[in-house]
């Protein structure tokens, strides 16, 4: 079985956003319904974490928010600030570190695309986060969808027989960590990891720190099959599976 998401984890993975973006997720599915979900009014406090170069802060920034990029990457932040505009600021900042560095309740939307995977304790994280939050403040998680896109452990199937195609689920309840290759020097190193959780876990997450869940979305990819036998079945699996879920929360003052 080939599971198709090789190159997919090599295009979107939370610590590179490029800058040339054509015809990327990012570009193409994410970024279309990010300006529609954040709406951004002019002065909004904006805080990008795990910002990577950049690239969403600075669309969000031209669009009048005043956004703070975060990122444990010196090396990205640097990057990020060069044609710095006079409504961002970038730090070097790991996203569990918030608190003395990000004054308390002060940000209007928070936001990371495809960030959260990357992280082993996703609790510290969101906690941190929903600290700088105003009360009524929304917090914007992109993931990769949880039930269908976890690499190893879910998987295209062609059935022949049928023409359709599947999208096999091996495990979901059980968390689990996957080893994203690199090569260097000729080498392939793992020194990087994608953490699969089932939805409950966000959820309790965010409850806990007092997020309450007021939208999820799931998004599809915008590409299309290439020619061939399995065209049809393709169109269709990419129509009907989606890649990403988006979850807005809101802070909240329940218990």
């Amino acid at each position: 079985m080939n599971n198709g998401d090789s190159t997919f984890d090599q295009e979107i993975k939370s610590q590179g956003v490029p800058f040339s973006m054509d015809d990327t997720y990012e570009q193409e599915v994410i970024l279309p319904n990010m300006i529609r979900l954040l709406d951004i009014k002019s002065g909004d406090r904006v805080l990008d974490v795990d910002c990577g170069q950049g690239y969403f802060s600075k669309v969000f920034a031209e669009r009048g928010a005043e956004v703070i990029g975060l990122s444990s990457s010196f090396q990205l932040i640097e990057m990020a600030k060069q044609k710095t505009g006079p409504r961002e600021k970038y730090i070097v900042l790991p996203p569990n570190r918030l608190s003395g560095n990000i004054s308390p309740e002060t940000i209007d939307k928070a936001y990371i695309i495809l960030g959260l995977e990357a992280i082993s304790d996703i609790q510290e994280v969101i906690s941190e986060v929903s600290k700088t939050l105003k009360l009524g403040g929304k917090f914007y998680i992109v993931i990769k969808h949880p039930s269908f896109r976890t690499s190893s452990i879910t998987a295209w199937v062609m059935d022949e027989e049928s023409g359709i195609k599947y999208r096999c689920v091996g495990e979901y309840l059980s968390e689990s960590r996957i080893g994203l290759e690199k090569i260097i020097d000729n080498e392939n190193v793992t020194n990087e990891y994608s953490y699969h959780r089932p939805l409950q876990l966000y959820f309790k997450a965010l409850v806990k720190n007092k997020l309450a869940v007021t939208r999820l979305e799931e998004w599809n990819s915008h590409r299309k099959a290439m020619p061939g036998s399995h065209q049809k079945a393709e169109d269709k699996a990419i129509k009907e599976i989606p890649m990403f879920m988006m979850l807005e929360c809101e802070k909240s003052i329940f218990k």
